[in-house]
């Protein structure tokens, strides 16, 4: 028996959840790894000062002061732990360099003591962060390639071997169209960012006399910049390389066409939303154009497209070769992948997966108040009429709508019932739970 549509559609949907997932613990190492700068900054800044003070006064001329003996040495002890600490750091670039030379150094002044510890702290945060979503982009991608072509194999009824992912390399060199910029580009402009923002606070401090704990603040402040700024690089450039890794397993199951399919909630952007249930040939994919992520976060995913006669004469086609064989839509992915997977290969690649395609919907609805049930059964009733009007009226909704093919009409079309499907079992569940509460609705 094949997958009906639904169940590829949930499929693909699980898929994206489990990148999500992923992301989330990517992320979750990430913040640690800030807010531990974060600490070690706040307590650099008020040693040196308290150096400074002891001496008289915080001024430049106290900055530039040489540290004592005593002192000297235990700048040199954190330096000899740090170029320890660098050498495990995989990417460029290593704050080790400067580390040796200020070893070498006979006389250093509090300023520059100060500037190179904080110096570190930064480019150790950044480089390391940069190793952990390096691996996790190189695992969503293969994850997503393997995913897909064993959610493919189930629908169309057969299976072949599947070869490793094609341009594994340099995934984080990767430029966006839009801006030509790389992961790896976006990652070190803010740390040379970050870097500057943090001497010139530290600058006023001790040229101005303002209380240190000010700059404290601010660069806490900046580094909660940086960690919202990275868990959305996170979260875009894992819906980024999932969707270029789903494209390359289309290509290599000989898929022809690929539907978008937006999430449904009150969530969803403008955008999404005019992009869902629209059909494109795969030869045309081209990421933030006609497949996601068309925006940051963005959550929307693509699923192969087949109608009745590709997926029937698919299926015979390759059952007629050596190299394929039919599978039935109850096959477990572990099994799938001992048997059309090219294990030798992504043993070398030390690729490993265990995916649990679990989806719960409504899975906030006991935390909502009656309130929000409520509201949000109001909100679904509105778009089942939007909706609705949509299906009567589509050319109020769709710019250009006659000029679309019978293909996109007739999957917009379907989306947009599939979606009242959506909000009416919401409506549903919203019912039933606050029926569980004591609330008769009318």
């Amino acid at each position: 028996m094949l997958m009906d549509k639904k169940q590829l559609e949930d499929a693909f949907t699980a898929l994206e959840e489990y990148r999500n997932k992923k992301s989330a613990e990517a992320y979750n190492k990430v913040q640690d790894i800030y807010d531990n700068a974060d600490r070690q900054i706040k307590l650099l800044i008020f040693y040196y000062f308290s150096i400074m003070s002891q001496r008289g006064e915080v001024s430049f001329e106290s900055a530039k002061r040489f540290l004592k003996s005593e002192e000297l040495k235990t700048f040199k002890d954190n330096i000899k732990s740090y170029i320890e600490i660098a050498k495990q750091i995989k990417y460029p670039p290593k704050p080790s360099a400067n580390l040796q030379m200020m070893m070498s150094r006979q006389n250093i002044s509090v300023a520059d003591a100060l500037k190179t510890e904080v110096n570190y702290q930064i480019e150790y945060a950044f480089s390391t962060s940069y190793d952990i979503l390096e691996k996790h982009i190189s695992d969503i991608y293969k994850e997503s390639y393997y995913k897909s072509a064993f959610e493919i194999q189930k629908s169309i009824g057969s299976g072949k071997l599947l070869p490793p992912p094609k341009d594994m390399n340099n995934l984080m060199e990767l430029p966006w169209k839009i801006d030509d910029n790389s992961i790896s580009d976006r990652i070190w402009k803010d740390k040379n960012k970050m870097m500057r923002e943090i001497e010139r606070e530290i600058a006023i401090d001790i040229n101005t006399g303002r209380s240190p704990q000010i700059s404290v603040e601010n660069i806490s402040q900046k580094l909660g910049v940086a960690k919202s700024n990275a868990k959305r690089l996170i979260l875009t450039e894992e819906a980024r390389f999932g969707s270029i890794a789903q494209m390359q397993s289309y290509k290599e199951m000989g898929i022809e066409r690929y539907e978008i399919l937006a999430t449904l909630d009150l969530r969803t952007s403008k955008i999404c939303q005019d992009m869902d249930g629209m059909i494109f040939f795969v030869k045309d994919y081209d990421v933030g154009v006609n497949a996601p992520p068309f925006h940051p976060r963005c959550r929307t995913v693509t699923i192969p497209y087949f109608d009745d006669d590709i997926k029937s004469t698919r299926a015979a086609r390759d059952i007629e070769s050596d190299k394929t064989h039919y599978i039935s839509s109850d096959m477990t992915y572990d099994t799938w992948r001992q048997k059309y997977v090219n294990m030798d290969k992504s043993k070398e690649s030390g690729y490993n997966i265990n995916i649990n395609l679990q989806l719960f919907a409504n899975k906030d609805l006991p935390k909502q108040t009656i309130k929000q049930m409520e509201k949000g059964i109001k909100s679904y009733k509105k778009q089942i009429d939007i909706h609705n009007d949509k299906i009567n009226n589509p050319q109020k909704y769709v710019e250009n709508w006659d000029k679309l093919d019978k293909l996109n009409q007739d999957g917009l079309i379907r989306h947009w019932n599939k979606e009242i499907e959506t909000f009416n079992k919401n409506i549903h569940d919203n019912i039933e739970e606050l029926k569980k509460r004591g609330v008769e609705i009318d």
